[in-house]
């Protein structure tokens, strides 16, 4: 039976062989007992602490190793444990209420949610549904709940930006077989440290509105261009605060020729660079002005650069040669939609990189005022336009945001894993084990997924039961110190031998022997 009969048959809980036992009614662990009984905020913290100790000493490959030794962290910036990781931080630094990232890859769709899908005709089984990629190592959940933000959540946003960067690196491939260039423009305006980042946003939003409705810059893209692709990025840097800019890539049209050197604008068959950053600029200034910002320099305020060829799909700016962990070239295509993995130099951070750094417990700045200052910042910005009006012009097939975080993936590319129960989700959440499941379920497929469960449940049977050997221990401790002595497995007080000797409390009026009741005392007259 192939994944997708499995999902529209409705199947309940995991699949067989996967192991654990039930946690109780609403898969809840019950409260620890003792003098303060821990929340679930402190129990899952515990067992999340256990875990690491106990993968600690079994770090078998790099993904553990990086789960044990917090330091390791910024090893690998694509790596998934690093991801939920920072989403875990992100969440703790979320402001109170329902916000939706307290619930993305937490909390599974409410039954309401899931009918309402199937009478759209998306099936989902009840559970957390593990999807494998057949011809890869890539892994995702299903029926999570999801917030789908591209600035706040690590998670939806690697998982969102690879999807972009595919369809993007489609289109690119078809323009440039029909002959097509490249032309990738950076805009940017003036900004001081302790400037507002929503103002600092909104007035960039608006120039390049301001800039796109010019007659002349609208007269240009019709007559060179294709289409264009305009993303936004953000960095922070020690000197100058938040840094937003677009990065905005043109599909030349084909046959029109694009130099580097002194060439008439006029020309329809022909783009000079030099002339184009002038052109640029110069409106680029205008509508900096008319938002209320400085004029942008003539330096840093536009760049321009073109790419020669597909493999080489870089520029100057992209001169870096970031690499993915693939070790595949940063491309333009990549510059474009893939932010939320650049990793930003000693003087300029990305904001990801104040996760990271909260992670670690760095003091050199602020980092939770200024992760929140950008998400209250960008939140509702959109950081990908016009791709499409390029896909449906080269026949790309893309797909919307909901559609791929609800619906199932095709059985060509994606196989279920396995589907685990709601119980066995709780238990997940509780070691804070979402990231190393995911990851064991790339590299080791089901046999990972059941190696996890293992660890989890084997942690949290030696966490409660040492939580019930010291609540036990510490109850007879007390009983002793009071008097009392364990006779055939019952604690009792003692028994005075001779009659003459008080009682354990004999200003209460109590006999030696517990079980005989105490005389009353005489009326007072």
């Amino acid at each position: 039976m192939d994944s997708s009969a499995q999902i529209q048959q409705g199947t309940q809980g995991a699949l067989p062989g996967l192991g654990g036992t039930p946690l109780g009614k609403y898969g809840k662990f019950p409260a620890t007992k003792g003098k303060k009984a821990k929340n679930g905020a402190d129990r899952r913290r515990d067992f999340a602490h256990a875990l690491r100790e106990k993968v600690k000493a079994e770090a078998d490959d790099d993904a553990y190793a990086v789960l044990a030794d917090s330091d390791r962290f910024g090893a690998d910036e694509n790596s998934t444990l690093l991801r939920f990781a920072m989403q875990s931080q992100a969440r703790v630094w979320a402001p109170a209420g329902r916000h939706p990232l307290k619930r993305c890859h937490r909390w599974l769709i409410p039954a309401v949610a899931r009918q309402r899908m199937a009478d759209s005709g998306i099936h989902m089984t009840g559970g957390v549904e593990i999807w494998h990629q057949r011809k890869g190592e890539s892994a995702h959940y299903r029926g999570l709940e999801t917030c789908k933000s591209v600035w706040a959540c690590p998670v939806c946003s690697a998982r969102l930006m690879e999807r972009r960067t595919l369809e993007l690196q489609d289109i690119v491939s078809r323009h440039t077989a029909a002959g097509g260039q490249l032309i990738h423009v950076t805009f940017t305006v003036p900004h001081a440290r302790f400037d507002n980042a929503k103002d600092l946003v909104k007035c960039l939003s608006a120039s390049y509105n301001a800039l796109g409705e010019g007659r002349a810059v609208k007269a240009w893209r019709k007559e060179y261009t294709v289409g264009d692709v305009r993303a936004m990025e953000v960095t922070w840097g020690e000197a100058n605060g938040f840094h937003p800019h677009y990065h905005v890539l043109y599909f030349v049209r084909p046959g029109v020729q694009v130099f580097e050197d002194a060439q008439l604008f006029g020309d329809d068959s022909a783009i000079s660079l030099a002339d184009l950053r002038q052109f640029f600029h110069r409106h680029w200034s205008g509508a900096a002005l008319r938002s209320g910002l400085g004029e942008p320099s003539e330096e840093h305020g536009v760049r321009i650069t073109v790419a020669k060829s597909q493999e080489q799909l870089l520029a100057e700016y992209i001169s870096k040669y970031h690499r993915d962990p693939k070790g595949a070239l940063w491309g333009a295509e990549a510059e474009m939609v893939k932010a939320h993995a650049k990793v930003g130099d000693v003087q300029r951070y990305h904001p990801f990189d104040f996760l990271r750094a909260g992670m670690l417990r760095d003091r050199r700045h602020p980092w939770r005022i200024l992760w929140n200052q950008y998400t209250e910042a960008f939140r509702g910005q959109q950081q990908l336009r016009g791709m499409k009006k390029l896909a449906d012009h080269y026949g790309v097939t893309t797909v919307s945001d909901d559609e791929l975080f609800d619906q199932a993936p095709s059985d060509a590319d994606f196989a279920l894993l396995t589907v685990l129960s709601p119980d066995e989700w709780r238990l997940i959440l509780d070691c804070g084990a979402r990231g190393l499941l995911i990851h064991r379920a790339k590299k080791g497929g089901f046999q990972g997924v059941c190696e996890v469960l293992d660890l989890c449940a084997s942690v949290h049977t030696e966490a409660r039961k040492a939580a019930a050997a010291y609540t036990a221990a510490s109850h007879k401790a007390r009983l002793l110190r009071k008097g009392y002595v364990e006779q055939d497995g019952v604690m009792r007080m003692p028994v005075a031998q001779d009659s003459t000797a008080p009682g354990p409390c004999p200003s209460r009026g109590l006999s030696a022997d517990p079980g005989i009741p105490a005389p009353a005392a005489p009326p007072s007259r």
